[in-house]
């Protein structure tokens, strides 16, 4: 049905009775009209500018002529959603004023004129398995609302740093990791940034492990056992059943059926081998053009080369596998890194697209800094490795990670003791 006069021409046919039809297309005419907003000057201000529109305390409405056509005009006080920007925008510079003041003396001569690329690894925000304590994997729970609000967050924090275009975002086929990349562009008002998804950024699949809590897991195989398959480096978990792959393989993977895929359980080194050709793949591929992009837009207008970002938004262990693989890191010290919910863990890139190491990283990290405030950065981090702690000293044999005090540091550390 197109306006109202009946003899309309029309090649399309709305699914439901014409009368319905015509009655929502009025009721969308008369919520323009009520919604409609306007502001005119009359007169210059004496300083010549154009003060901002005004915006009601409470709703109310009343009648106005617009160039001679009477109006109701509905005026509406802030929305919840635009309050909550508001507030997440106050959080994000709190955060940052505190990120900087963690960093004030750690400066580094030229380093600045080094960074060709920003490489920004996030993981997604708290998902419904996360709060369960839920083995995830291959799994497909939506956030929680902790994690969306940590997804905005996110978005703002990257925002309010000075990042105000993202060359390209890259994500696996998981809502919560896909959700995540929405929330924070949309955030940063970059919602038209283009997108790229592919299942190497899966988390990594648990095997037999998905869907089952994870102190449930630890009564049937032991403590040191699971945190081999949860931190560790090669012991992969007992595989998926053919149940748990029915379940879990859908259409959204039809275009990569066949030969080993899908892999029906994986070691962290089984997941970083995937990773590979996404690395010096896609994503080397995204970096070296965002580079070319800048370089040509600093020559045309003859600025200053502004640094282009990438963004990769993903689920831990991924992210475990590429900062294993970006820092060269040892099998002994990728069990010591926790990656936060939906905190920017941003990596800036020299010429070679090689990370520039920093005084900002916190061990074992040497060129990885997470953008946040560090009280609460560690904060989520303690609350990521107490979901399998040691319980008490006589568990510490039975255990791969162990914290102790180191008298020369002052401070407590963590080691891995399965080799």
């Amino acid at each position: 049905v197109w306006g109202e006069r009946e003899g309309a021409a029309r090649h399309g046919r709305f699914l439901v009775d014409e009368s319905r039809v015509r009655a929502a297309q009025q009721a969308m005419r008369q919520q323009v009209l009520q919604d409609i907003a306007y502001s005119m000057v009359t007169a210059p201000t004496e300083d010549g500018e154009i003060k901002t529109a005004f915006t009601a305390p409470e709703a109310r409405q009343r009648l106005s002529m617009i160039e001679g056509e009477g109006y109701t005009v509905r005026q509406t006080p802030p929305a919840y959603f635009f309050q909550e920007s508001e507030r997440l925008e106050e959080q994000a510079r709190s955060d940052l004023e505190e990120f900087r003041l963690s960093t004030r003396f750690l400066k580094v001569p030229g380093q600045k004129k080094r960074v060709r690329c920003a490489l920004v690894l996030l993981r997604h925000g708290q998902s419904a398995f996360n709060h369960d304590k839920i083995f995830t994997g291959w799994a497909d729970p939506d956030l929680t609302n902790r994690g969306r609000e940590e997804a905005r967050l996110a978005g703002k924090m990257l925002k309010v740093a000075g990042v105000e275009r993202i060359a390209m975002v890259h994500t696996s086929l998981l809502k919560r990791a896909i959700k995540t990349a929405w929330l924070a562009l949309d955030e940063m008002d970059l919602q038209w940034t283009p997108v790229q998804n592919t299942w190497r950024l899966n988390e990594r699949n648990y095997g037999e492990l998905q869907g089952r809590v994870k102190a449930d897991c630890v009564k049937a195989h032991g403590l040191k056992q699971v945190q081999r398959w949860r931190r560790g480096f090669s012991d992969r978990p007992p595989p998926w059943s053919d149940a748990t792959l029915v379940e879990t393989i859908d259409r959204r993977y039809d275009l990569y059926r066949g030969g080993d895929f899908p892999p029906r359980s994986e070691s962290l080194e089984d997941c970083q081998q995937r990773l590979r050709p996404f690395l010096y793949g896609e994503l080397g591929e995204s970096m070296r053009a965002a580079v070319d992009a800048a370089l040509a837009d600093a020559d045309a207008g003859g600025g200053e080369y502004e640094v282009p970002t990438v963004l990769v938004v993903a689920s831990e262990n991924v992210l475990r596998g590429l900062v294993m693989e970006i820092e060269g890191m040892t099998q002994e010290q990728i069990p010591l890194v926790d990656v936060p919910y939906a905190v920017p863990l941003v990596y800036q890139l020299d010429s070679a697209l090689t990370p520039v190491a920093t005084p900002w990283a916190e061990p074992p990290l040497r060129a990885g800094w997470y953008l946040g405030d560090p009280t609460k950065v560690r904060a989520v981090q303690a609350e990521i490795q107490a979901d399998l702690a040691v319980d008490d000293a006589d568990d510490e044999e039975e255990a791969c990670l162990v914290e102790s005090f180191d008298d020369e540091r002052g401070e407590s550390v963590r080691e891995w003791r399965c080799s």
